[in-house]
C-alpha cells in the first residue's frame, strides 16, 4: 500500500493570539482528527519550529491521502509521497 507523509505547518504567532476559547476550540478539533483518521496513520511526531509536525498514512493513493489532509483542522498541511528503498 502506497505510504505518503503529511507535513503539518502553521504561524504559532497566530496560534499565540487566539482567544484562550479558541485555542481550545482547535486543539479538541485536532485530536478528533486523529482519533477519526488513525486508523490510516502511524508515526507522528510534533515539532517546535518550521514544520510543525507529521503523520505517515497508509492509503491506496494519492487522492486518498489528499482527501484525509483536507480534514486537519489546523494550519497548513502538505501531502508528500514516500519513496521507501529495498
Amino acid at each position: 500500500m502506497p505510504k505518503f507523509m503529511l507535513l503539518f505547518f502553521g504561524s504559532y504567532a497566530d496560534y499565540d493570539r487566539l482567544p484562550e476559547e479558541a485555542k481550545r476550540k482547535q486543539y479538541d478539533a485536532v485530536g478528533r482528527w486523529w482519533s477519526e483518521n488513525g486508523r490510516h496513520l502511524r508515526g507522528g511526531e510534533q515539532a517546535k519550529e518550521g514544520i510543525g509536525g507529521f503523520a505517515i498514512v497508509d492509503v491506496a493513493d494519492k487522492q486518498a491521502a489528499i482527501e484525509i489532509a483536507k480534514g486537519w483542522p489546523a494550519g497548513g498541511v502538505e501531502v508528500r509521497p514516500i519513496v521507501e528503498g529495498r
